[in-house]
């Protein structure tokens, strides 16, 4: 498995369609082509970038050949920062050091330093854990097993806290400012918030298809639908009105690097978009993908897993 590099990044023709009017334009640029930096992955699903390099998890073929990985975001070889995992799914890299959740029965929270080493096991006895977050103090992970909790623990390891359970499948979460916001793929599906001071779930928004990734910037909430009403929405932090920025798609990961949103779109023909943070034209910055999943986003590259088996980036 071998990452590539290039000099210079081929180019391609992509279309930019306008959402803003009640009818249709489309132009043609010319953008690059995908790197592949990975292949011969496995089961790869969250993907991170930190400090030059991209981490991803890979369940792989069966229980017990989980690997989390990495590779130079120029290319080059892969890493295998752990193995012998059951079900690694959510990655998060803060200060140093990789986390991931491993959906082991019962499941796991656990961390490895970004140049390797042994892992350290923060929280045991999960019930499926699934999304992972990181801010300076604590890890936050939802559990999605009939418990439906959304848990934290310190960073450097200590009791686990539940901040609140009784929710009906969260999925996906992130942490800002004081809060933590979270995805629940219930019927109806809710994108809710609570503090991390005293946590009071708030539901932001409603009646959601299938609600998975999540981010937050500014003030506001965004995250994806993937169900059959596929979206890509905002609500502002606190509650309000929910602005839907696109729609008519499968969506599954989300990414923002303040400036624009990013996407995958996970299907069988999947692709990569963008779009202004604000709104505006819908950019195609990958076409002709198998089922692009989870996405992560830096000052110059967007990244994405494809479930065939690859690692993948494009310069925005």
């Amino acid at each position: 498995m071998i990452g590539l590099t290039t000099a210079t990044q081929p180019t391609t023709t992509s279309t930019s369609t306008s959402t803003t009017t009640s009818s249709t334009t489309t132009s043609t640029t010319s953008i690059p082509i995908p790197i592949t930096l990975a292949s011969g992955q496995s089961n790869p699903i969250g993907i991170a970038v930190y400090s030059g390099n991209v981490y991803w998890t890979d369940q792989s073929s069966g229980v017990g050949t989980g690997t989390i990985e990495s590779v130079p975001i120029g290319g080059g070889s892969i890493t295998t920062l752990a193995n012998n995992l059951y079900g690694p799914t959510g990655i998060a890299v803060y200060n140093g050091n990789v986390y991931w959740s491993d959906q082991n029965n019962p499941g796991t929270i656990e961390y490895v330093p970004v140049g390797g080493g042994s892992n350290t096991v923060l929280a045991s006895g999960q019930d499926d854990p699934f999304g992972i977050a990181v801010d300076g103090g604590n890890v936050y992970w939802v559990n999605r097993g009939s418990s439906g909790t959304v848990d934290s623990v310190p960073i450097g390891g200590g009791s686990v806290t539940v901040l609140t359970s009784g929710q009906a499948y969260p999925t996906g979460i992130t942490v800002s400012n004081g809060n933590v916001f979270w995805t629940d793929q219930g019927t109806p599906g809710n994108v809710v918030e609570c503090s991390l001071a005293s946590c009071t779930p708030i539901t932001l928004a409603t009646g959601r298809s299938d609600p998975q990734s999540i981010v937050t910037y500014g003030s506001d909430v965004y995250w994806v639908d993937s169900g059959s009403s596929g979206s890509m929405s905002y609500v502002p932090i606190g509650g309000g009105s929910v602005t839907t920025l696109a729609s008519g798609l499968n969506f599954y990961g989300i990414a923002t690097d303040g400036t624009n949103i990013y996407w995958t779109n996970s299907t069988n023909t999947g692709a990569v978009y963008s779009i202004p943070i604000g709104g505006g034209s819908i950019s195609v910055l990958a076409s002709g993908q198998n089922s692009p999943f989870g996405i992560a986003v830096d000052g110059t590259n967007v990244y994405w897993i494809d479930r065939i088996g690859t690692v993948e980036q494009i310069v925005k």
